[in-house]
């Protein structure tokens, strides 16, 4: 990775940790109403991209059992959050 897209991408991971943070404070007041969920659907998603990313950089070169690990964490994930619509 060059270092201008070190700098970009620590960036917009600073910002998605300051949404990721506003939007966990407004969801957890609003618990339980729609507003509620989405917002901690958006967060999830925030934080899936943000960590999903930088995981997957370091991933490339790995044995099969660290990208399985990646996979599988990924859809875990992904998994539940969309439980937070379905319970």
């Amino acid at each position: 990775m060059k270092k201008p897209d070190a700098k970009l991408f620590n960036f917009i991971s600073f910002i998605a940790l300051a949404l990721i943070a506003v939007l966990m404070l407004i969801g957890g007041l609003l618990r339980g109403s729609l507003l509620g969920n989405i917002l901690e659907t958006v967060s999830n998603a925030l934080t899936l991209f943000v960590v999903g990313v930088s995981a997957y950089r370091f991933v490339p070169g790995k044995p099969t059992w660290v990208k399985i690990v990646y996979a599988v964490s990924i859809v875990v994930l992904v998994v539940g959050t969309v439980f937070i619509w379905i319970f």
